[in-house]
């Protein structure tokens, strides 16, 4: 198999993808770096839309968001505080990853 025809294949191109996108993170300074790398890996992905939410450390603290969806759509999602009851939020806070380890301490 030629090189090309390796690289061209969909698990390869997303690997590669993944693979710059965690270097991308580790060297982004502003936040204009970051929101680049997310929205240039949704691409690479084939995503319509790509969502970074960390959630706040106190109870009176703000969500913050980066993400490319629309914002008349993520100024409505964190006005009406949906992240409380979104299921992709929820499912992510109880999956441990890293053997276990629970990210929420």
């Amino acid at each position: 198999m030629a090189a090309a025809d390796y690289l061209a294949r969909p698990q390869v191109a997303q690997c590669i993808a993944s693979s710059n996108f965690i270097d991308r993170l580790a060297a982004a300074e502003p936040l204009q770096d970051f929101s680049r790398a997310m929205a240039d890996t949704a691409a690479a992905f084939e995503l319509s839309c790509f969502a970074y939410l960390a959630l706040p450390r106190t109870k009176n603290g703000k969500p913050r968001l980066i993400s490319t969806y629309p914002s008349r759509w993520t100024t409505h999602y964190l006005r009406k505080n949906y992240q409380i009851i979104d299921p992709v939020i929820g499912n992510a806070l109880e999956t441990r990853p890293c053997g276990g380890t629970d990210i929420r301490h």
